[in-house]
């Protein structure tokens, strides 16, 4: 009986893609591990309020191998406040 049994898992990000969109053209960066790059960093920084982030092809090292993350290659987006 696994009740209440909480799986704590941890996957290591290995890249991930942020898009924008600023003044009408779609701006796309990659990020090699969790952290977001300098040119990600840009990117954010020419969002205005209320302007829409999307984070997809999430990365990650499961113990067989590198995969997807099923939730976020489905353009999760997210609203800049």
């Amino acid at each position: 009986d696994m009740q209440d049994f909480v799986f704590d898992l941890k996957f290591p990000i290995l890249s991930w893609k942020a898009s924008v969109l600023v003044n009408g053209l779609w701006l796309e960066k990659t990020a090699n591990g969790p952290a977001a790059t300098d040119e990600i960093k840009g990117i954010l920084r020419q969002v205005k309020k209320g302007g829409r982030v999307l984070i997809e092809e999430v990365y990650v090292q499961k113990p067989e191998g590198r995969t997807k993350i099923p939730g976020f290659n489905e353009r999760s987006t997210f609203e800049w406040k």
